[in-house]
């Protein structure tokens, strides 16, 4: 069975059923093809499992702006979140739908930039996560600690979107 989802400022909309949810929407991404990873214009994070129409509590991971965009690494182990200019790695087993108020996600603070972040990719194994932005260089991080691996300084412009091919 597919979902397809449809973000209002409020509202999830899933095969033609409807999932209310507190708060405005800033970005979303699919786990699986039974939850997926809505973001919140208050920098907080939350689960939402499609069949069961469960919603997890918000979940804090360090963000006071909006989660602009959210990308899933290649084994689902691993997601970056960037909000402005800055970026977390999260572990996804730290995220649950356990209903406890006060969960913190295990997350990793992606350090480097001081401008304005746009886009990620993960390595096809993922061990590896790139992170570009508007000031034009591609920032590489180890996904085991978020440590910096090095940069591609300069692309001459913005950095808008990133593919890591084989």
């Amino acid at each position: 069975r597919r979902a397809v989802v449809r973000i209002g400022r409020s509202s999830t909309s899933i095969d033609r059923r409807t999932i209310h949810l507190e708060g405005e929407i800033s970005s979303l991404q699919a786990i699986d093809k039974e939850s997926v990873l809505v973001g919140y214009r208050n920098g907080r994070l939350r689960v939402v499992d499609l069949l069961t129409e469960r919603i997890g509590d918000q979940i804090d991971v360090g963000f006071r702006n909006p989660i602009d965009r959210i990308i899933l690494g290649p084994r689902g182990e691993k997601v970056v979140m960037i909000s402005g200019r800055e970026a977390r790695l999260v572990e996804m087993d730290s995220i649950e739908l356990n209903g406890n108020r006060d969960q913190a996600a295990v997350c990793y603070e992606l350090v480097g930039s001081r401008d304005k972040l746009w886009n990620a990719t993960f390595d096809p194994k993922g061990n590896v996560v790139a992170v570009t932005g508007r000031d034009g260089n591609i920032r590489f991080y180890s996904t085991s600690e978020g440590k910096p691996q090095g940069r591609l300084p300069d692309l001459d412009g913005c950095g808008w979107s990133l593919v890591w091919t084989d």
